[in-house]
């Protein structure tokens, strides 16, 4: 941009929105509005864009080099001033007392160094929409005026920091990303495309190569209910995984893995299947677990409950060497623990246990009145 003007970076014929053409040299500036001018082979094959770059570099080998956008930035750029006219162009060195110098490479006058500006905190890179405010004054009574107040939305930044802001100018991170999506909309996805060669309800078709779909995880600021997944309430966030090959781009059957990147056996993970369940390998340490139980075993106090005979608990532990009712040990080193039912199958073995306990003492305490009445005879007899 040269004021306000459009210089033509490629010799050829430029086009108005109207179609009119304009025939421009590399060093001709266009005298028309620069959101009029287009470029193109012809009025029917304008750009797709007001204003767009095309570049071919000349062959070089393998080694092509793209597009680079360089900032020199100094540590301060140190505002002069000769006579009464600011001289912004020169940049000195940083850090200069201010004063009057005076200049040794044979240039007349006295230079005064007036201010110092940081340059760092400036943008290098910086794409927004912008619309001036404005406003109309209507007739009526009361008058019926319009006021635009106007706006500046910033889309892209990227400061002299490395800080990048996407839809926000003031990025406090290398990626800042403020979301404008509303409810159940991603504000970021991460993925890569994957082909294959059967056809997937959530790919597209490549001809000459298969079907294609997107690998992702994406992050939602904002939930509804039952949004992306059932488990989901209204206002959660949320992080979720797909391999887009199922339908409308939701996960098939891929898993995610959360874990040290190690060729190390002995280091663990967490991973989560595509039904959701959960599968860790290291030590959890937590400060309670609720685990949601289908029943529990205080049946075992209803009156028609067959407690199993202490005889037959013998036999039982005698043959297969576990109580009755409890897994096996080889189970339980290939299976695992199902920490929920074994507690509940536990919780009955304990109340099976209280009723043993129940029925001993009702014993004893026949054995002890009778003992008692045995005594008081023996002492009507004198002995």
């Amino acid at each position: 941009m040269l004021g306000g003007g459009i210089k033509s970076q490629v010799t050829g014929n430029w086009y108005t929105a109207s179609g009119t053409t304009i025939t421009t040299t590399p060093t001709t500036i266009a005298t028309v509005s620069p959101y009029a001018l287009k470029w193109g082979t012809s009025a029917s094959t304008l750009s797709e864009a007001w204003a767009d770059i095309t570049y071919n570099p000349p062959f070089q080998g393998f080694d092509q080099k793209g597009i680079l956008l360089t900032k020199l930035i100094p540590n301060n750029y140190l505002v002069l001033v000769q006579g009464v006219q600011p001289i912004v162009s020169h940049v000195v060195a940083a850090n200069l007392p201010l004063g009057n110098y005076v200049s040794t490479t044979g240039t007349t006058g006295t230079y005064t160094i007036v201010a110092g500006v940081n340059r760092k905190t400036e943008p290098m890179l910086w794409l927004r929409s912008s619309a001036p405010p404005f406003s109309l004054n209507g007739g009526g009574n009361p008058p019926n005026n319009i006021n635009f107040p106007g706006y500046d939305e910033t889309k892209l930044i990227v400061l002299p920091n490395g800080n990048t802001g996407i839809n926000n100018h003031t990025p406090r991170a290398s990626l800042d990303v403020l979301s404008i999506a509303g409810v159940n909309q991603p504000c970021a996805i991460f993925g890569a495309k994957s082909v294959t060669t059967a056809a997937g309800s959530g790919g597209e078709s490549i001809p000459g190569v298969g079907y294609s779909y997107t690998r992702h995880l994406e992050y939602v600021p904002e939930l509804d209910l039952a949004g992306y997944n059932n488990i989901s309430k209204p206002g959660d966030h949320g992080l979720f995984f797909s391999d887009g090959s199922a339908a409308d781009g939701t996960n098939g059957n891929s898993s995610l893995v959360i874990a040290p990147w190690s060729a190390d056996i002995n280091v663990g993970g967490l991973r989560m299947d595509k039904d959701g369940n959960i599968e860790l390998r290291g030590n959890l340490r937590t400060t309670k677990i609720t685990v949601n139980a289908k029943w529990w075993p205080d049946y075992v106090f209803d009156n028609n409950y067959q407690l199993l005979g202490l005889d037959s608990v013998a036999r039982y532990i005698s043959t297969f060497k576990h109580l009755p009712g409890m897994p096996a040990q080889k189970t339980i080193i290939n299976d695992g623990q199902d920490i929920g039912a074994l507690q509940q199958m536990q919780q009955q073995k304990i109340e099976e246990l209280t009723l043993y306990i129940l029925q001993q003492k009702a014993i004893i305490d026949v054995q002890e009145k009778r003992l008692q009445q045995l005594e008081e005879q023996m002492t009507k007899l004198g002995y």
